[in-house]
C-alpha cells in the first residue's frame, strides 16, 4: 500500500472516531458532517486499492474534446489530509488563544479534555472538508487552465495554473463560507478568535495543506516541492497580514459583532460568505502559485541563483592556439 493511500486512510479513520464522538456528545450537525468526510475518504481510497475485475480490465479511451476532463481525486486526497492536519493545528491554537482567556476554567483534566474535544472537533471537520473541496476543485481548473494554455500559447498569462486556483479558491468559499458562518456562528458559547490566533495558526495551517495538496498533484515529493510551498505560503500570509492590518484599522470589530456575534442566520450566512471568498480566494492563489513554481526540477531559489550566476560570468575563451 503507498504512503499516500495509508495517509488518506488514515484520515478516514480519524474522521470516523470523530463521527463516534459527536454522536456520544450528541452534536448532530458534527455527525453529519464528519460522516461526509468519512465518506470522501475511505470509498474512493479502498476503489484504488482493490479494483473490480470489470474496472481493471477496462480500455481507457482517450477524450476526443479539446480540453480533457481532468481527474479532482489527486487534489481531493491531498486536500483532505492537509485540511485534517490545519484543521488540527488551527482548532488547537484557537483552543489555546480562548482557553487563556476564559473566567471559568475546567476543574479537573477530563472536563479539560471535553471542553477542547467540543471546541476543536467542528474546526478539524470543517478543515477536512474545506480543504478536500478546495484541493479537488484547484487540481480540476488549473488542469484545464494549462489545458487552455497548451492549445491556446498567447493566453498562457491568463490561464494558468493560478487563475485555476482563483477559481477553484472563488467557488469553495461561495460554497463553504456560508455553512461556516452559519455552523459556527450558532454556537454562541465559542468566543470569536483574535486576529493574532487567526494569523499564528494560519501560516502554519496554510503551510500543510498546500504541501498536502501538491505532494498529491505532482507524481513525487521533492525540495523543489517544499520550496514552492513554503514560497507561495509566505506570500499569503503577506496578503492575510495587510488584510487584517487593514481590516483593524478600520474596524473589524464591528464587522464581526455584525456578522458572526449574532443570531440572526441570514447575517451569520452573509458574514461566511465575505469571509471565506476572501480566503478562498487568497488560498487558491497561493496553491497556483505553488503549482507554477513546482513546475521546475530544481528549487526556485537554487534556480534563481544559478541564473544570477551564470550571467554574471564573463565569457569563456575559446580553447585552441591563437593564430
Amino acid at each position: 500500500m503507498s504512503s499516500r493511500y495509508i495517509l488518506v486512510f488514515s484520515c478516514g479513520i480519524v474522521l470516523l472516531i470523530v463521527a463516534v464522538v459527536s454522536i456520544i456528545r450528541r452534536e448532530a450537525l458534527d455527525t453529519v458532517m464528519a460522516i461526509i468526510g468519512v465518506m470522501l475518504a475511505l470509498p474512493p481510497v479502498l476503489t484504488d486499492l482493490f479494483p473490480t475485475s470489470s474496472h481493471a480490465t477496462t480500455k481507457t479511451t482517450q477524450s476526443t474534446t479539446l480540453i480533457r476532463l481532468h481527474s479532482l481525486k489527486h487534489g481531493l486526497y491531498g486536500g483532505l489530509v492537509g485540511g485534517l492536519l490545519a484543521g488540527f493545528l488551527i482548532g488547537f491554537s484557537y483552543y489555546a488563544g480562548v482557553s487563556a482567556d476564559r473566567e471559568n476554567p475546567p476543574h479537573n483534566e477530563i472536563s479539560e479534555l471535553l471542553e477542547a474535544f467540543s471546541v476543536v472537533i467542528p474546526i478539524i471537520i470543517f478543515g477536512t472538508l474545506s480543504g478536500a473541496l478546495l484541493g479537488a476543485l484547484v487540481d480540476g481548473a488549473a488542469g484545464i487552465m494549462t489545458d487552455i494554455a497548451r492549445l491556446h500559447p498567447g493566453n498562457a498569462y491568463i490561464a494558468n495554473e493560478v487563475s485555476g486556483g482563483v477559481l477553484g479558491g472563488l467557488v469553495t468559499g461561495l460554497i463553504m463560507g456560508p455553512i461556516g458562518g452559519w455552523w459556527f456562528g450558532q454556537k454562541y458559547g465559542l468566543p470569536v478568535a483574535s486576529p493574532v490566533t487567526i494569523l499564528t495558526a494560519s501560516g502554519p495551517g496554510l503551510l500543510v495543506l498546500v504541501l498536502a495538496i501538491l505532494g498529491y498533484i505532482r507524481p513525487s515529493f521533492s525540495r523543489s516541492l517544499f520550496y514552492a510551498a513554503l514560497i507561495s505560503t509566505v506570500f499569503g500570509c503577506a496578503v492575510l497580514l495587510l488584510a487584517g492590518t487593514l481590516a483593524t484599522a478600520f474596524g473589524i470589530d464591528e464587522a464581526i459583532k455584525l456578522y458572526f456575534v449574532h443570531s440572526d442566520k441570514t447575517r451569520l450566512l452573509m458574514g461566511g460568505l465575505y469571509f471565506g471568498v476572501f480566503c478562498g480566494t487568497v488560498w487558491g492563489i497561493v496553491i497556483g502559485l505553488a503549482l507554477i513554481l513546482s513546475r521546475a526540477e530544481t528549487p526556485p531559489l537554487n534556480s534563481a541563483m544559478s541564473n544570477i550566476r551564470q550571467h554574471s560570468r564573463p565569457p569563456a575563451r575559446p580553447r585552441g592556439r591563437h593564430q
